[in-house]
């Protein structure tokens, strides 16, 4: 009852929180299921790779990133801070839209 409570409260003060920890959840796995094996293939030589590994090390950083940036975000909330005018907020935005430009390369991998 008490976690429910917790929940509620959580939804009712900062819905964005629950879609932000999902966001966080599903970067984070694939990021260590689908970014990382691929990045570790091709550094073994198991991948043929011409210029391919500079991306992928680049889709990391950038998903490491944002992730960064969303567990900042949550830390700011969790303290009660205001994030409304926050650069934070902004650079959540900016990768989010990098990532989304992404999406039409990745389909071709």
């Amino acid at each position: 009852a008490v976690a429910h409570a917790a929940s509620d409260a959580v939804v009712g003060d900062a819905p964005e929180l629950i879609a932000l920890t999902k966001e966080l959840t599903k970067n984070l796995d694939e990021v260590r299921n689908s970014v990382e094996p691929v990045i570790a293939a091709a550094r073994a030589g198991d991948l043929v790779t011409a210029e391919g590994i500079s991306y992928l090390d680049a889709k990391h950083l950038l998903m490491l990133s944002y992730c960064v940036n969303i567990v900042f975000y949550l830390l700011l909330k969790s303290e009660g801070r205001p994030v409304k005018d926050h650069p934070v907020v902004l650079r959540l935005v900016e990768i989010r839209a990098y990532l989304e430009k992404l999406r039409p390369i990745d389909r071709k991998l």
